[in-house]
């Protein structure tokens, strides 16, 4: 008899690469402490979803 955990195993984050203006941009925002105005950009230059918006913009922080 197998027994399965309820948990799902969640696939590991793949790292996103952006276009190099958006990467400037991003990187200008940040410059000036624009958190949340960074991720927002990211998400509508990219159609990416909240989550790995700001894992992206958060590497390019240095934050992981």
């Amino acid at each position: 008899m197998k027994f399965f955990s309820r948990r799902s195993s969640k696939p590991e984050p793949q790292p996103v690469l952006l276009p190099e203006q958006l990467g400037a941009k991003v990187d200008a925002l940040l410059a000036e402490d624009r958190l949340i105005e960074a991720v927002k950009l990211v998400r509508q230059q990219t159609e990416l979803d909240l989550v790995t918006a700001t894992r992206a913009v958060r590497h390019r922080q240095g934050v992981d």
